[in-house]
């Protein structure tokens, strides 16, 4: 919503969290960081906390500055955020690690940022031109797919990985609704063709996307089993209390000196 929509452009790492800060204390709903790799810390950038002058490209710099920036944010920026109840999302980079083991990419701010986000989706841009949605007079490009996959969440299970259409400026939520409910069976594949949704037959997947989009009755439905089913991923055929039994109690035994059991 562009017309209630503030747009900042902070001068430094501190002046962003401190702008995030009164943010979060003064009815904002949704704050989002583009991006943090961006970010400049104070020191990195001028000669002192006066501001008055940049410091030399060529001299030499604190290592590992901006994480401990962001260490000292982390534990009390999250507090303003969680007690207001607001969304807060953060763009990050891709870097490539210096060191020769381990995972060659890493990601700026240090893992006190890792540590604190909730959910973290690693996204890539799906570079073939097969993967390129076109307009179908003009044969110009006008999207892209991208594939993700969740590094970190609470809210589900880690690893699980798809694929995300964007037109434009939109996420084509229909198509990934789609392809999700058919990852998890909740459209279910009657042959290599046919799908069935809501107990209709239909011949192929843009049958079923046009169906999805001129019922959005059935498009809700759909979308509350798909939260249902990734969020607890528990298979139908296995009940709850297989996981956590109704009588489970917490004992606490307290420490016994006595040699009588």
């Amino acid at each position: 919503d562009n017309d209630h929509c503030m747009v900042a452009k902070p001068d430094t790492l501190e002046d962003a969290l401190n702008l995030i800060d009164k943010a979060a204390m003064g009815g904002i709903d949704i704050i989002v960081l583009d991006s943090l790799a961006s970010l400049v810390p104070t020191l990195e950038k001028y000669t002192d906390d006066t501001r008055k002058t940049l410091k030399p490209i060529d001299k030499e710099a604190r290592m590992a500055l901006a994480a401990s920036v962001w260490s000292k944010w982390c534990r009390t920026g999250p507090t303003y955020i969680a007690d207001n109840g607001i969304t807060f999302l953060i763009v990050n980079q891709m870097r490539s690690s210096l060191t020769q083991y381990g995972n060659p990419n890493s990601v700026p701010g240090g893992k006190a940022v890792k540590h604190m986000v909730s959910i973290a989706l690693n996204m890539r841009r799906l570079e073939a031109l097969a993967d390129q949605i076109l307009d179908p007079k003009t044969k110009q490009p006008i999207g892209a797919k991208y594939e993700y996959k969740i590094d970190k969440t609470r809210f589900g299970i880690i690893g699980k990985s798809g694929q995300l259409t964007v037109i434009g400026t939109n996420v084509d939520n229909i198509t990934a609704l789609r392809d999700i409910a058919m990852d998890e069976g909740i459209i279910k594949q009657l042959s290599q063709s046919y799908w069935e949704v809501n107990g209709v037959k239909l011949n192929g997947k843009p049958a079923v996307f046009e169906y999805m989009g001129t019922h959005p009755e059935v498009m809700d439905d759909i979308e509350k089993q798909v939260r249902k089913r990734m969020g607890f991923n528990i298979p139908e055929n296995i009940k709850q209390s297989e996981y956590i039994p109704d009588d489970t109690e917490l004992v606490v035994e307290e420490d016994d000196t006595s040699e009588e059991e």
